[in-house]
């Protein structure tokens, strides 16, 4: 489903695209207690994380390197 140019899986993922960059957004698990953001703009997620944090009073853990026993990397 796309409404204002965000487009929304049914794997509780979010993807937007703008004109800085693309960003997405994975929710992991059912209480919201993981959350991991990724995209082609360093912009647009530090913008997405900032009004996160004010909203909710979220922590940076820093980067994923695993996740449902996958290991991440960056490439």
């Amino acid at each position: 489903m796309a409404q204002d140019g965000i487009v929304v899986f049914a794997d509780a993922s979010v993807h937007k695209e703008t004109k800085t960059g693309s960003i997405g957004v994975v929710a992991m698990d059912s209480y919201g207690n993981l959350l991991h953001a990724f995209g082609s703009s360093m912009r647009e997620i530090n913008n997405l994380k900032t009004t996160l944090f004010a909203a909710f009073g979220m922590k940076d853990l820093g980067q994923a390197k695993q996740n449902l026993g996958m290991k991440i990397s960056k490439g």
